[in-house]
C-alpha cells in the first residue's frame, strides 16, 4: 500500500499577460485553478502513471469538493481530513513567486487514519516546510508504521526554527529518500557548516552527514542520486507550466524505484515525466 499526506492545496496559476508593476491597478493575466500541494501532486501523478495510491490530505469543504468532481480519472482513493482550505497563488513569468496560505495543514497527528499509515509500506511526505508540526507528524507516523518514508522537505528556511529537530529525524535512518533541490541542498548544507565547491561536493558531504537510505537532487540543470552517483543532465526546454514540476519528478522518481529501475533508468524516467508535465503533456 502507498500512502501519501498531509496536504491538498488549490492552486491558483497566474500568468501576467503584461509586466508586473505594483503602481498598477489591474495587470491583464491568464489564470487558472487546480488541485496542488506536495501530496496531492504526487499522488495524482502516482495514480496517471498506473500505480493506485491512497491520499490522507489535510483540506476544507471547497477542495474536497474541487477533488471529488474529478477524481475517477486520478486512479486516487483520497482519505480527507477536514480542517480549512490550504490556497496557493503562483505567480510564473520567467520565473515563479508563490504565495501560501496553509493554515489547514498544520498537524501533528492524524488518528483517524492511523490504520491506513500503519498498513502502508510506502508513505510520501510532503510539505514539511509550511507545517510548523511536521516533526511532530514524521515522528508520528514513524511509531505508527515501518512504512519507507519518501520526504519532500521544500524550502526550509520558511520553517527554519524546527531544523535541529528535522535534522535529528533524518540521523534516526528512518528515511529510504531524502529529495531535495539544490538551494535545499545549499540550504541544509549551509546550516550544517559542510563548504564545498559545486552541488555536487556538497551533495556527497550532506549525505555522509544526514544519514538517509538514498539522497536525490534534483535541479533545473541536472539531477544526481546517492549512493549510487547517478548524474544526468537536463534538457533544457520553454515552461508552459512550472508549478507542480517537482511533485511529478517525485512522483516518477518514486515508481523508478518501486519498478526497480536502475539509477541511470529511474533518472531518465523522472526527467522525461517532468518535462512532459512542464510542457502540459502529462
Amino acid at each position: 500500500m502507498i500512502t501519501s499526506l498531509p496536504d491538498l492545496f488549490i492552486d491558483i496559476i497566474v500568468k501576467p499577460i503584461e509586466k508586473l508593476d505594483k503602481r498598477t491597478g489591474n495587470i491583464r493575466s491568464i489564470a487558472k485553478m487546480k488541485i496542488g500541494g506536495n501530496a496531492a501532486n504526487f499522488s495524482i501523478a502516482l495514480g496517471k502513471l498506473g500505480i493506485k495510491n491512497n491520499l490522507i490530505a489535510c483540506l476544507g469543504e471547497l477542495s474536497y469538493n474541487l477533488f471529488k468532481s474529478s477524481i475517477e480519472r486520478y486512479n486516487v482513493t483520497l482519505y480527507p481530513y477536514f480542517t480549512s482550505d490550504n490556497i496557493t497563488v503562483s505567480l510564473e513569468e520567467e520565473d515563479r513567486v508563490m504565495l501560501t496560505d496553509s493554515r489547514g495543514i498544520q498537524v501533528d497527528k492524524i488518528e483517524e487514519y492511523r490504520e491506513i499509515i500503519k498498513r502502508s509500506k510506502y508513505i510520501f511526505f510532503g510539505n514539511w516546510n509550511n507545517n510548523k508540526k511536521s516533526n511532530d507528524l514524521l515522528k508520528w507516523i514513524t511509531e505508527v508504521s515501518n512504512a519507507k518514508i519518501y520526504l519532500d522537505i521544500g524550502d526550509p528556511s520558511i520553517n527554519k526554527e524546527n531544523i535541529n529537530e528535522l535534522i535529528r529525524i533524518l540521523k534516526s535512518k528512518r528515511i529510504w529518500v531524502l529529495s531535495l533541490n539544490e538551494y535545499e541542498v545549499s540550504y541544509l548544507s549551509n546550516y550544517l557548516g559542510i563548504e564545498g565547491d559545486n552541488y555536487i561536493e556538497i551533495a556527497n558531504k550532506l549525505f555522509r552527514e544526514i544519514n538517509v537510505e538514498n539522497l536525490d537532487v534534483h535541479s533545473s540543470d541536472f539531477v544526481y542520486s546517492l549512493p549510487s552517483k547517478a548524474y544526468l543532465k537536463i534538457e533544457k526546454v520553454r515552461p508552459k507550466i512550472l508549478t507542480g514540476a517537482g511533485d511529478t519528478w517525485n512522483a516518477a522518481n518514486f515508481y523508478g524505484y518501486y519498478k526497480g529501475l536502475n539509477d541511470e533508468e529511474r533518472l531518465k524516467f523522472a526527467n522525461e515525466v517532468a518535462k512532459s508535465y512542464i510542457l502540459e503533456e502529462f
